[in-house]
């Protein structure tokens, strides 16, 4: 009879659900005994969904509102981003091209505010592989420019001292006394020192 035919196929189903919940724990929370294949379904589905729900909001906040820390890796900075778009797709929430493309250049950080310019008033939709490179380029040329500045600077202020040193000892050395006693007066032939003689100099 019908009834029998629904008793059977309620065993079937929960023994179906109970069999594809690997954990035991899982298992106790939402298989009970006197719960119906419904039961359990709708039990499974309110958790389940809830976490995705979390973590669905959780990753639209690292997707949009990623924070720019110019000390730290570009790299990092487009992996959170596009990680973070990746992971919606496999909750099937899947992002635009454009919209990850928006999310990179709209928050980088202010002293990036060249590079985001250049990449907003292009004439067409930048692809998000060029964006990529334009941000990793543009770091690169950052740290280079930064490293021969650096290295300039130290240069300039070497030769600076060098010659502030040079020129201290030319006027220790001269200090005012007479070489070689050109105007032979009582001092030292060899430093022009008075008080001793070259032979004990």
């Amino acid at each position: 009879d019908k009834g029998a035919v629904y008793d059977e196929t309620e065993e079937s189903a929960l023994l179906a659900l109970y069999s594809t919940i690997a954990s035991d724990g899982l298992q106790a929370r939402h298989v009970k005994p006197d719960a119906s294949s419904r039961d359990v379904w709708k039990s499974l589905c309110a958790e389940f969904e809830g976490n995705n729900r979390s973590q669905r909001m959780q990753l639209k906040r690292a997707l949009y509102m990623p924070v720019h820390d110019p000390s730290v890796s570009i790299i990092d900075y487009i992996h959170g981003v596009v990680s973070a778009s990746d992971r919606l797709a496999a909750l099937e929430c899947a992002v635009k091209e454009h919209d990850i493309v928006d999310s990179l250049i709209m928050n980088l950080d202010d002293s990036w505010s060249i590079v985001r310019t250049i990449l907003t008033s292009q004439a067409t939709e930048p692809k998000l592989e060029a964006v990529k490179a334009t941000l990793i380029s543009h770091e690169q040329n950052t740290m280079a420019r930064d490293e021969y500045s650096a290295d300039a600077h130290a240069v300039r202020s070497g030769g600076r001292r060098h010659r502030s040193r040079s020129t201290s000892r030319s006027r220790t050395r001269s200090g005012g006394f007479d070489w070689l006693n050109t105007k032979e007066r009582d001092v030292c032939h060899r430093c022009g020192r008075p008080g001793h003689r070259s032979s004990r100099c």
